[in-house]
């Protein structure tokens, strides 16, 4: 609660989006906008007590797929969700985002759902210095292939690049990871971001999905679903809103799930990307 206000005041919008999507087997071949769990999203111009509600729709009716025994059919999956951020008291703020899913895949009855909780705070004022963040995600897998309920959450328009532009290396399926972050500005419109992951599937009995309806090979009898531990850093040059330049490292230590299915090496990114939007 803002002080000198007797409530918090909340920015409503929403959406309703279908996108077409062309015929093909697993993996999917198509992939046409950002779906995943928000990067260190805050409210834009939202003041203490203030927040943003973003409910939204998505339709995907695409063409042929196949389910998680390998059954031919089509999908059809229809997403209501909605994204709340904003900020409160004491330089802390929010932001969450829950999504449901009904539909089917194939034969199967469609039943499935995801979720991001996070949290910030900047300790040294709202303008200034650096910024923590705690944040938790979790998209649903499939218990029982066999149980004519498909409960993988699809991740339908995934973005190609985390925060930190580096790819994130699984999708945001059969999944749940606590994650930390630190960002840092820094003069001369440098900023310095920082973070740890920590990844474990939703249930081992789905799959591992690096990206679309592909996985890897199930690591049947892994002692453990903890897929592994990831340590990021990041430098961003930004000149203007709409140009920017940002370098990086990203390490993965394996975890149980992926050494007993033969992944024991860690996995390593390095990157330099730029952007700029007219």
């Amino acid at each position: 609660m803002a002080p000198g206000n007797d409530g918090v005041t909340l920015a409503v919008a929403a959406s309703v989006g279908t996108a077409v999507v062309e015929d093909s087997h697993r993996p999917d071949a198509v992939h046409l906008a950002p779906f995943g769990p928000p990067e260190g999203a805050v409210g834009a111009g939202a003041g203490p007590g203030e927040g943003v509600v973003e409910p939204y729709v998505l339709w995907r009716r695409g063409g042929r797929t196949l389910d998680l025994r390998d059954r031919p059919g089509h999908r059809d999956a229809v997403t209501p969700g909605v994204r709340v951020q904003g900020e409160l008291p004491r330089n802390f703020d929010y932001n969450f985002e829950v999504a449901l899913q009904r539909g089917h895949v194939a034969g199967d009855r469609l039943v499935a759902w995801a979720g991001h909780w996070g949290a910030g705070w900047k300790p040294l004022g709202r303008e200034l210095g650096p910024r923590l963040e705690c944040e938790f995600n979790y998209a649903s897998g499939d218990a029982d292939p066999a149980d004519g309920r498909h409960n993988t959450f699809d991740d339908l328009y995934p973005a190609s690049f985390n925060q930190y532009g580096i790819a994130d290396p699984f999708a945001w399926r059969n999944i749940r990871y606590p994650a930390a972050s630190l960002e840092i500005p820094l003069a001369w419109n440098w900023t310095i971001l920082g973070g740890v992951r920590a990844y474990w599937l939703a249930t081992s009995a789905d799959g591992l999905y690096p990206g679309g309806d592909s996985y890897l090979p199930k690591a049947e009898g892994a002692p453990g679903s903890h897929i592994g531990n990831q340590i990021l850093l990041s430098a961003v040059y930004a000149r203007s809103p709409g140009s920017r330049v940002q370098g990086g490292y990203g390490y993965l230590f394996p975890g149980a799930y992926l050494r007993h299915g033969g992944h024991s090496s860690a996995a390593k990114a390095l990157y330099l990307l730029a952007s700029l939007a007219f």
